[in-house]
């Protein structure tokens, strides 16, 4: 790469700016420094236990609701973090169920997990659950 095309008062006339004085953020940095880091080689989501495939079916989900102060989060596939917000309130999720064994103890997420863990690792789908919890 020679470099990149600017304006002559940067370059001396020429167009080009030599690619070993662009800044690392100018050039690299947009392209590595600002990606998300990558997921650690095969991770497993801790409430089905199917394995995490990356990129758009994870999702963080805070332990601790961020409206109760929480800062911790886990990585779960997003079909499970929709179900816990689908069945639990964020009151509930702040008082009873802060923990991941506490969530797979509850009735409706066990029965959710018990279905779920038969999908691929990628299955998305819109959670059944949550028109049911809007009518109660």
């Amino acid at each position: 790469m020679a470099g990149i095309l600017c304006g002559a008062a940067e370059t001396g006339g020429n167009g080009h700016i030599p690619a070993a004085r662009l800044a690392p953020k100018t050039l690299l940095g947009k392209l590595t420094g600002d990606m998300p880091k990558p997921l650690t080689t095969n991770p497993v989501c801790p409430l089905c236990g199917r394995q995490l495939v990356p990129g758009p079916t994870v999702d963080e989900h805070h332990l601790l609701p961020r409206s109760h102060g929480g800062t911790a989060t886990v990585a779960l596939h997003r079909i499970c973090h929709q179900a816990i917000h689908a069945m639990l309130s964020e009151p509930e999720l702040a008082r009873d169920f802060q923990t991941i064994e506490a969530l797979r103890r509850h009735p409706d997420l066990a029965r959710f997990i018990t279905w779920v863990r038969k999908r691929p690792a990628d299955y998305t789908d819109r959670s059944r659950w949550t028109q049911e919890r809007r009518l109660k």
